[in-house]
């Protein structure tokens, strides 16, 4: 099935069958995760609940790969890690989950950003060159944050 190029008098919805919900999804999956955060008691959900040893944290997710991402962050050794590396020239950027490189390597090396509508052009990448900084970021919040914090007290670096 299409998810993005699909218009949606042609998309087979699946419907929200509580009362007053309007709610649908292209996917049946994606219909029970909704169901689950918007429509069930906490005492109605089977809990994935952390048992590793050392937990400091109490720690329950809804879904169990919210626990298993949990467990690769919290307990488990950089050694034992199946690390997806950037293969950019000069690059050591790693990350422990395959999204998160695809988002470094899209906000820091490609010329255009995949979206659901297309790629942005090269010129979306925000560039912050002042007083000696190269930032540069895909993200509007990104470059705003980083002049917030790197260059507060710069009146003078536009």
């Amino acid at each position: 099935m299409l998810l993005r190029h699909t218009s949606a008098e042609d998309t087979r919805w699946f419907e929200c069958e509580v009362d007053g919900c309007e709610d649908r999804a292209k996917l049946q999956g994606m219909l029970r995760t909704h169901t689950l955060f918007k429509h069930t008691s906490a005492e109605d959900i089977r809990w994935f609940e952390c048992e590793a040893d050392g937990c400091e944290n109490w720690y329950r997710a809804k879904l169990s790969g919210a626990l298993k991402t949990h467990l690769l962050f919290k307990h488990t050794a950089d050694e034992d890690i199946r690390w997806f590396e950037c293969s950019a020239d000069g690059c050591d950027y790693r990350a422990k989950l395959r999204g998160m490189l695809t988002l470094h390597k899209a906000s820091m090396h490609s010329t255009g950003l995949q979206t659901g509508n297309g790629n942005l052009p090269s010129s979306a990448v925000e560039r912050f060159e002042g007083k000696g900084c190269a930032f540069k970021s895909k993200k509007n919040g990104d470059l705003t944050r980083h002049k917030a914090t790197k260059h507060a007290e710069d009146s003078d670096v536009a």
